[in-house]
């Protein structure tokens, strides 16, 4: 009787230690996931961060190589026409306005579509985190006590919470699209307006037309 009792507890002991080892195990595992994540995380950011340097550097390089050669161009129409006409000179400071305008506009669509990138990656690095921890917890539940009434409302949470991160970030890629598409939308929409004023002048003359002859027949 001895015998069994001592046997019966080195067994439970040797559970025990086996449950901790597991749960240690995990634990590191977690551990090392969320490290990963956090320098991968940070390589994104940096890699980001470069790239709107280097647009911000491009862009500069564009905007002062475009100021130097209009003013060569300036000096050069100055020494051969030997005249400064104010109506030249006006010309030009308006191309000179109209190219920075154009460079700071691509730069800020430019700068949009990173950003708007860097948070869909980071949202994704999140969802994926959440998945894996999730997974994690399910198999030390499973580990420790394989009982359906424990496991459900587990079970229940990890579809809850996985449901809830895809919805939301279907939410935030739709949130992102229809904020650039708008965007672009109001430019477009601020240089096309007079040739859609022209177009619908010309539509409705056209249909004066046709209705007036049908009239005189």
């Amino acid at each position: 009787m001895i015998m069994i009792m001592i046997i019966i507890m080195i067994m439970i002991i040797i559970t025990i230690i086996m449950i901790i080892i597991i749960i240690i195990i995990i634990i590191i595992i977690i551990i090392i996931i969320i490290i990963i994540i956090i320098i991968i995380i940070i390589i994104i950011i940096i890699i980001i961060i470069i790239i709107i340097i280097i647009i911000i550097i491009i862009s500069s390089i564009i905007i002062i190589s475009s100021i130097i050669i209009i003013i060569i161009i300036i000096i050069i129409i100055i020494i051969v026409v030997d005249v400064v006409d104010i109506g030249i000179i006006i010309i030009i400071i308006i191309i000179i306005i109209i190219i920075i305008i154009i460079i700071i506009i691509v730069v800020v669509y430019v700068v949009v579509i990173i950003m708007s990138i860097m948070f869909i990656v980071l949202l994704l690095v999140f969802i994926i985190t959440i998945v894996i921890i999730i997974i994690i917890v399910v198999v030390v539940v499973i580990i420790i006590n394989s009982r359906v009434f424990v496991l459900l409302p587990v079970l229940i949470i990890t579809i809850i919470t996985t449901t809830i991160t895809i919805i939301t970030t279907i939410i935030s890629i739709i949130i992102i699209i229809i904020a650039v598409i708008t965007i672009v939308n109001n430019v477009m929409s601020n240089n096309c307006n007079i040739s859609d004023d022209k177009i619908k002048a010309r539509l409705s003359y056209l249909t004066y037309s046709i209705a007036s002859s049908n009239l005189l027949h």
